[in-house]
């Protein structure tokens, strides 16, 4: 009995000590810049369908996710990009594609994509998309951060 009533006690406290490490969602452009500045680990998560092409046109009905692993900051802009090798499926004709964020003071991001063959020095752009920051593109800033040592801080 008593060990029924420690686990019905003891797993409420453990999901509220999930719910209390859950990453936050910085609501606007200098929120994620002051994480990123402060070694905090973000997250973007973009749905495209709330986005739009620069012609005004709904982007697809699509959402992506990455971490920001490495950005630069200069001035009013925030920008970082992705890199992954994947298949075209029309043709199964494997491709490097390459996508450009650039987050702005104004709140809103632009993503541009490339594509080419592996090895491509020069490939072309498939598509881009404005997004505003808080609705499209939502970045979520991790509680923790990692000093310089690999030990965890709150």
């Amino acid at each position: 009995m008593t060990k029924t009533l420690l686990i019905l006690f003891a797993a409420p406290l453990a999901l509220l000590s999930h719910a209390a490490r859950a990453d936050s969602e910085a609501h606007d452009w200098a929120a994620v810049t002051h994480a990123l500045q402060h070694g905090k680990h973000v997250t973007l998560v973009t749905d495209f369908s709330q986005c739009h092409t620069p012609d005004g046109a709904a982007g697809p009905a699509l959402v992506g996710g990455l971490p920001i692993a490495s950005f630069q900051l200069a001035g009013p802009a925030l920008v970082f990009s992705e890199y992954h090798p994947t298949v075209l499926s029309s043709t199964g004709a494997r491709i490097d594609e390459f996508v450009r964020y650039r987050a702005m003071s104004d709140q809103t991001l632009t993503i541009s994509v490339f594509q080419g063959p592996p090895g491509s020095e020069k490939p072309a752009q498939i598509g881009q998309y404005q997004c505003n920051i808080g609705q499209g593109a939502k970045f979520y800033v991790e509680r923790r951060s990692w000093l310089r040592d690999g030990a965890e801080q709150d």
